[in-house]
């Protein structure tokens, strides 16, 4: 993929691959995974000082951490969705 900037009048182009692209975003990923599991540890810490209040603040975490686990378990295990990735045209 190639794309072109212009800038004071010179054009310059730049050429991406698409392998290029598939490493930015895993590090993308990786990132915004690290700050994620840093926020909801800074969020655990905070209920666990605050504890009478904080109980509640946990409980709700723990749900949805239980329903972000069965919908991944459930989505690895769909074979009809892995077809339809693979094999449909977008």
């Amino acid at each position: 993929m190639v794309l072109p900037f212009g800038f004071y009048g010179y054009n310059i182009s730049v050429k991406f691959s698409e392998k290029s692209g598939g490493i930015m975003e895993r590090a993308a990923y990786i990132v915004l995974g690290i700050v994620a599991f840093c926020w909801i540890l800074a969020m655990v810490a905070g209920f666990i000082i605050l504890f009478p209040m904080g109980l509640i603040g946990l409980l709700v975490i723990l749900g949805f951490g239980l329903i972000l686990i069965k919908v991944l378990k459930e989505r690895l295990a769909n074979k009809e969705d892995d077809y339809y990735d693979k094999n449909v045209e977008k």
